[in-house]
Formats: structure tokens, C-alpha cells, sequence
């Protein structure tokens, strides 16, 4: 399968810029210089894949992801205006995704290196990422845990909003230090990106010896990780159908690839096959029996076929494992309102708030949810908060407008019916009608 016109472009991650200068402006003015383009390219020089990377020593160490240069016949890193030749790899680790390269040029600006263990859940993480069209950028994060997945891979977990950034990016903690190597990024809502802490490539390239970049990466085609990224980043360019097939290849290579069938299933859920996606999610759940986003997606399909028990039972699982899982609470809040659980339906999204305190679709739910069960009083502020969050919410001027009607009030009504009107029409007119009743 032929499939290098997807790669240009694909392989970035997601992030939005934050605005905080404190921390922030003094990490990127102090790494910047150390922050790399790594790009690979084909036997006929054309570019096929492009990454960020970083320099891990004074004497020509780069470091980055192994999915960015699995399939290079040749790699170039461009640091500070100059594009460079790399010489070799001197440690490559496909498990972990990462690899270092030389290039042969001295004093070149290192990062420092940190302990992801040092960080508490909360603490603030920077990504620097470095592109030929946008060039360098720092987004800003927030450290959930680090997790042991095998005896020899463990990952960072971070959440940070969505935008556009590079694989290979460095992670850093508030000093400035390098404390991992962000990866990819879970499906989930909640925006889980993965990173490689930096105990896993310290020190690595101090003993290696330098292999030529075509010895390292000849049998890549081979492996279930090269067929993996692939229909990662098929699934990021929408190419679902080639994604889906791709996974398949990675399993078939490697049948207790978990990952694999957890994103194949994704693939096949994006493409609309939701009987095909909960099958790969149950084989994924039946290799890894703590894979809470598994149990998401599949709660998720569940609810989509309308088996909502099912998608309960399968939810409480993500939640069990993931106790701050907010999305898998609004989820079960979804399923116990399709069933007319009411009072369930608010703890779940009472619980998805509590941990998310920006959810204006859980702030949305649980109003919807008070106003069915009868407390008129709770929904009108559940939909007050949903309009401090997201003030152009139609739905929600709309509801909150029947709820000051229940509760007699029609002054508040009209009111919203003003604001209504300028969102949506078709709604304000209804509501002016009970208005008038």
C-alpha cells in the first residue's frame, strides 16, 4: 500500500497556545535555541515526514520521535537557521518511540533534563514545538500522572486544548527542564496527550554507537509500531477506511497490540461502523483490562446503538479505573437520561463538573436533567452557568427561558427572549409564543 501522499504534514499533535507569560515566556526564551526541525526524507530527497526535536547535548545529540524518522532514507535538522545532515542514530527505541541522531556540529545550545517524578497532579508543563511554516511555539499544560504501561514503557499523561503543534516536541516542567518527549494524543474529549518521560532516554546516547540511518530504520515496514503511527496519522488526516486497514496490519503483526485495536476501533467509529469499532474496543478491553479509554469509546458506541445499560455498565468500568475521568461522568449522565433516570443523571453530571468546571455541555445536561425531575430552581442556575461559559448557547437562552416560565416568571422570560432572538429565530419565537399564552 502506497500510502507517502498522506505523510506530509500528518505527523503533528495538538495544542493550543495558553496565555500565561510567567513561566512560560522564561522556559521558551531559554530553550528556544535548543528546539529543532527534524524532517525525513525519501530515497529521491523528497520530504516525507516533519517533527520537532531538541538538543540533549553540546556535541550534536538531537533527539525525537522514531514514528518522525521510521521511514527516512535520509534526515536533515534545521536549529537555528541552519540545516544539518545527521550522521547516524546512536540509540533508537521503537517500543518507546523515540530516537537520537548526531549531527556533526559542536556547542550547540542543550536542554537541561528533569524527573517527571518530582511533578505533582496539576502542576504546570510547557511544550515548545518547532515547524518549517509556523516556527518555534510554547503551549501550556497541566500533569496528570505518570503511569508504568510495561516493565520496559511508562508515559507521561497531560492535558492541554487543542490546536496545531509537532511530534517529538519537548515537555518541560515550570524550571525549564526537559521531562519528556510528547508523542501522540488519546481520542478522547478531554484532550489526554501522551509524553516519554525523560528517564527513558537520559543518558542513552553515551554509550551508543553510531548506525547509519538506512541500517536503523530497513525493516520499520516490518514492524506492528510502523503500521500503528501510520494509521494514527491516517485517522488525522480523515483517511479512516486506510486507517482502519492499516491497524489491521499492526494487529495482524502483533496480535496483543492493544493500542492498536483501541484506535482501529476509533478509525472504524469515525467511518460510521459502530458494530466494527465496539468489537476492537472489546479486544482491546480483553488485552488491557485497565484501559479506561477503551471503556470509554465503548460506553460511547453503546449509547450510539442505543444500548444504554451497556454503555453504563461499561462507563462505571472508566470511571473505576479513572476517577477524574470527566467525560466518561457526562457520558453515564447521557445514558441515565435516555433511560429517565433523572436523579442519576444529575450526581453523574454533577460529578463531570466538579472535575471539569468549564463542561458547558455537562452545565447544559444537568440543567435539562434538574428540569425534568421538577427543580426548576437548580436548572435556571445550571443554565445561568452554561451562559457564563458560552454565551451564544441557543439551547440554552431557549431552556432557561421554559424554566423562568415554570417558575412564574415572566419578566425573566422576555428578557431572554430578547437576547434569543438575535441567536436563533425559529427558537425565540417559539418561546415568545408560551411567553404569550
Amino acid at each position: 500500500m502506497d500510502f507517502i501522499k498522506y505523510f506530509v504534514s500528518l505527523f503533528t499533535l495538538l495544542f493550543l497556545p495558553v496565555l500565561s507569560f510567567a513561566d512560560s515566556d522564561r522556559v521558551f526564551r531559554e530553550n528556544r535555541k535548543s528546539i529543532v526541525v527534524v524532517t525525513a526524507y525519501n530515497i529521491k530527497g523528497q520530504p516525507l515526514t516533519e517533527g520537532t526535536g531538541f538538543i540533549a547535548s553540546s556535541d550534536g545529540v538531537i533527539i525525537t520521535n522514531y514514528h518522525v524518522i521510521g521511514i527516512a532514507k535520509d534526515i536533515k535538522v534545521k536549529a537555528d537557521g541552519r540545516v544539518l545532515n545527521v550522521e547516524g542514530v546512536i540509540y533508537a527505541d521503537r517500543e518507546n518511540d523515540f530516537a537520537v541522531l548526531r549531527v556533526k556540529v559542536k556547542d550547540m545550545p542543550a536542554v537541561k533534563l528533569g524527573d517527571a517524578g518530582k511533578l505533582n497532579p496539576g502542576s504546570k508543563v510547557y511544550i515548545i514545538s518547532s515547524s518549517q511554516d509556523s516556527g518555534d511555539m510554547i503551549y501550556e499544560g497541566i500533569f496528570k500522572k505518570k503511569k508504568t504501561i510495561s516493565p520496559i514503557s511508562k508515559v507521561i499523561e497531560i492535558t492541554a486544548p487543542l490546536s496545531q503543534g509537532s511530534s517529538g516536541s519537548p515537555l518541560f516542567n515550570s524550571d525549564g527542564e526537559v521531562i519528556g518527549i510528547v508523542t501522540f494524543l488519546s481520542k478522547r474529549a478531554e484532550n489526554i496527550i501522551f509524553a516519554i518521560p525523560s528517564e527513558l532516554f537520559r543518558d542513552k546516547w553515551k554509550s551508543g554507537k553510531l548506525v547509519a540511518v538506512k541500517n536503523i530504520i530497513k525493516d520499520y515496514k516490518n514492524t506492528a509500531e510502523y503500521w500503528f503511527y501510520l494509521g494514527y496519522y491516517l485517522s488525522e488526516a480523515g483517511a479512516y477506511k486506510e486507517a482502519a486497514d492499516v491497524f489491521r496490519e499492526a494487529i495482524r503483526i502483533k496480535p496483543g497490540f492493544a493500542d492498536a485495536y483501541y484506535y482501529c476501533g476509533a478509525a472504524y467509529e469515525k467511518s460510521g461502523k459502530y458494530k466494527e469499532a465496539a468489537k476492537f474496543y472489546r479486544e482491546a478491553i480483553k488485552l488491557k483490562t485497565d484501559f479506561a479509554d477503551a471503556y470509554f469509546s465503548l460506553g460511547v458506541i453503546y449509547g450510539k446503538l442505543g444500548m444504554y445499560k451497556e454503555a453504563l455498565n461499561v462507563l462505571k468500568q472508566a470511571v473505576s479505573i479513572e476517577p477524574d475521568f470527566a467525560d466518561a461522568y457526562f457520558n453515564m449522565g447521557v445514558a441515565y437520561e435516555k433511560t429517565g433516570m433523572y436523579k442519576e443523571d444529575i450526581e453523574a453530571n454533577k460529578q463531570a463538573v466538579s472535575l471539569k468546571p468549564d463542561f458547558a455541555d455537562a452545565y447544559y445536561n444537568l440543567g435539562i436533567a434538574y428540569e425534568k425531575s421538577g427543580n426548576y430552581t437548580d436548572a435556571a442556575a445550571a443554565f445561568q452557568k452554561v451562559l457564563t461559559l458560552r454565551p451564544g448557547y441557543a439551547n440554552a437562552h431557549y431552556n432557561l427561558g421554559i424554566v423562568y416560565l415554570l417558575l412564574r416568571d415572566k419578566g425573566s422570560a422576555m428578557e431572554i427572549y430578547k437576547t434569543l432572538k438575535t441567536l436563533d429565530t425559529v427558537s425565540a419565537n417559539k418561546l415568545l409564543t408560551l411567553i404569550n399564552k
